[in-house]
C-alpha cells in the first residue's frame, strides 16, 4: 500500500483513493468504510482479489524465469571457465615453445661460435703448416741447389 494513498480518518474509516497494485490490469480498490469491515471486504468483494489469487502464479512464473536465467548464466560461466582453462593451457604451451625456441637459438649461437672458432683454429693450423712446408721446401731447394752446384763443378 502506498503511504500517500492510505489514511485512517478520525471515525475509523479506511480511505483508499488510488491504490494501484497491478499496473498491467490497472486494478484499484476504492473501499470506503470502517476498518473493522476491511477484512471482510478484502476476503469477499475487493477488486484486488483476482490479483491476490494470481500472485502465487506470477511469483512461480517469475521464479521459473529467474531460474532459467540463472541456469543460462551458470552455463555461460562454465563456458567462460572452459575457455579460460583452454587459454591457460595454450598460454602455458606457448611459454614452453618460446623457452624451447630460446634454448635452441642459444644452442645455435653456441654452435656457430664453436664452428667459427674451429674455422679460425683450422686456418691458423693450416697457415702454420704452410709456413713449415714453405721452410722445408726452401731448405730442400737450397739443398738441391747446393747439390746441383756441386754436381756441376
Amino acid at each position: 500500500l502506498n503511504e500517500e494513498t492510505k489514511s485512517v480518518g478520525e471515525e475509523g474509516h479506511w480511505n483508499e483513493s488510488n491504490l494501484n497494485l497491478n499496473s498491467k490490469n490497472n486494478c484499484n480498490c476504492h473501499f470506503k468504510g470502517k476498518i473493522k469491515d476491511l477484512k471482510d471486504h478484502l476476503d469477499k468483494s475487493c477488486d484486488l482479489i483476482p490479483i491476490k489469487q494470481n500472485i502465487p502464479y506470477e511469483i512461480t512464473n517469475q521464479l521459473n524465469v529467474m531460474s532459467k536465467q540463472i541456469k543460462e548464466l551458470q552455463d555461460m560461466v562454465k563456458d567462460l571457465q572452459s575457455q579460460l582453462q583452454v587459454e591457460k593451457i595454450q598460454t602455458k604451451q606457448l611459454k614452453h615453445l618460446k623457452e624451447d625456441s630460446l634454448k635452441k637459438n642459444q644452442q645455435a649461437i653456441e654452435l656457430k661460435t664453436k664452428m667459427n672458432q674451429t674455422i679460425i683454429d683450422l686456418k691458423k693450423q693450416q697457415n702454420e703448416q704452410n709456413e713449415q712446408w714453405k721452410i722445408k721446401l726452401e731448405e730442400l731447394v737450397k739443398t738441391n741447389n747446393k747439390q746441383f752446384d756441386n754436381f756441376r763443378h
